[in-house]
């Protein structure tokens, strides 16, 4: 990330290394939802406000530092798991077993705009401050055209990136 931390991702599990204590610190993502489904984490991005996002098998999850600062710490640059918050999304969550929920590539691009992949197509979110959100509370995921949803449904997507010019690909 952005801090040369580094995060990890395992069945089930998002873990961060802490390099003062020189240990991993995990992120349990099935504590955060009911699934008795594994999670398999695909991509790992990071947005401008330091927010993480992980495409995984079972939606999308957010991990966000909480910017709190516990002055009893003993170690002060000591990375405590309470200092992040984790959020559940799903790209289509009126049909949660639907393929648009396995997220297979992220990227972010330069007007703060969340691009996703999925088994069924692509999606895109607008993020800020305070990101656009639907009746239920989630991010909306609207999908790209239905023309260029059939055409990279099997396309065989491995990555999603943008251009110097601003062109995603």
């Amino acid at each position: 990330d952005n801090q040369n931390t580094l995060w990890v991702g395992t069945i089930n599990t998002i873990s961060i290394f802490d390099k003062t204590s020189e240990k991993f610190i995990h992120f349990n993502l099935k504590e955060h939802i009911s699934t008795t489904k594994n999670i398999l984490p695909h991509e790992i991005v990071q947005d401008s406000l330091d927010n993480l996002w992980i495409g995984t098998s079972y939606g999308i999850f957010q991990i966000s530092p909480n910017n709190v600062k516990n002055f009893d710490e003993p170690q002060p640059n000591q990375i405590d798991k309470n200092s992040f918050s984790l959020t559940h999304y799903f790209t289509n969550p009126e049909k949660i077993k639907d393929p648009s929920n396995v997220v297979l590539q992220l990227l972010i691009d330069d007007k703060n705009q969340l691009w996703t992949g999925t088994e069924n197509g692509l999606y895109i979110a607008k993020l800020s401050a305070a990101p656009q959100k639907s009746l239920n509370n989630k991010l909306l995921f609207e999908p790209i055209k239905e023309q260029s949803q059939a055409l990279l449904q099997n396309a065989g997507r491995r990555d999603i990136v943008q251009d110097s010019r601003g062109i995603i690909w």
